[in-house]
């Protein structure tokens, strides 16, 4: 049975993210703990964390193929004993890692065409009594297909 590209884009995001930790080069350990469309609150032996949603994707009709761009919503949870110095260094950490997948690089092992700069917000946030910070970041991939062919990268 085929994978559809979008299917494939999420595997590689999810494969990126999971890459970002100290011994990788990065700031924070958030590669730890990626959950995609996770329901249930983080624990706290689960900070930091993110979990990522794949949400909105719009598609145009270009020459001889499909254009989708695929919107990425994270939101990411750190300790409350972190700082807001901690919220900034995982965004970066987030942005560094996003870098390491557009042009000139491979982007997302091929089945992306680009991925769109970082939209990014901290805040506190508190739940059953336990305070922390709380990021929410968007970009979006752009991807592309033959028309009406989910399964085939153009």
């Amino acid at each position: 049975m085929a994978t559809a590209i979008r299917a494939q884009v999420v595997a590689q995001l999810d494969a990126l993210f999971k890459k970002i930790k100290t011994t990788a080069g990065y700031n924070s350990n958030l590669g730890s703990y990626v959950f995609w469309w996770r329901d249930t609150p983080l624990q706290v032996s689960e900070l930091p964390g993110v979990v990522l949603r794949d949400t909105v994707e719009s598609t145009v009709r270009a020459i001889g193929q499909h254009e989708h761009a695929l919107a990425i919503e994270a939101t990411i949870l750190i300790e409350s004993s972190d700082s807001g110095a901690t919220a900034r260094n995982i965004i970066a950490d987030v942005i560094k890692a996003l870098g390491t997948n557009v042009s000139p690089n491979v982007c997302l092992g091929g089945y992306a065409e680009d991925i769109s700069p970082v939209e990014s917000e901290v805040m506190e946030v508190e739940h059953e009594g336990i305070k922390g910070y709380g990021i929410d970041l968007k970009f979006t991939v752009t991807y592309a297909t033959p028309p009406f062919d989910p399964y085939t990268q153009a």
